[in-house]
């Protein structure tokens, strides 16, 4: 929500291409703290990194369509924009969805129910 809401600012800041350019450092530097923290044992760097990539998360969701607006003809435009929600709707469901699966605890009916529109796929994916 952090990520989101700075987006914008970011945008007039510096700019789309910058924005996108900068923030993706972010999301670099907590991918590298969160392949690190096993090895230096250490769970606050594990927080970090999940800090630093939701934050960029966040904020590429929203300066991704300001960027196509801004780059691509009117005709590509939209195609463009639909894949972005498309990717961005697939790429938090997908994760949210198979990670229930490995935490689930057994003999639950709780979870079946929460996992009831999901349930046919799982088959499918494991």
């Amino acid at each position: 929500m952090i990520g989101g809401l700075t987006g914008g600012l970011l945008a007039t800041t510096f700019g789309p291409k910058k924005s996108l350019l900068y923030v993706q450092s972010l999301s670099i530097i907590g991918a590298i703290s969160m392949g690190i923290c096993k090895e230096s044992s250490s769970y606050e760097l594990l927080l970090i990194g999940r800090f630093l990539s939701g934050l960029s998360c966040g904020t590429f969701t929203a300066l991704v369509p300001l960027y196509i607006t801004e780059v691509q003809p009117y005709l590509l435009k939209l195609r463009h924009l639909n894949i972005d929600q498309i990717s961005n709707f697939l790429g938090s469901t997908c994760p949210s969805s198979w990670g229930t699966w490995d935490s689930q605890p057994t003999g639950s009916h709780l979870w079946d129910l929460c996992e009831h529109d999901i349930r046919p796929w799982r088959d499918f994916w494991q």
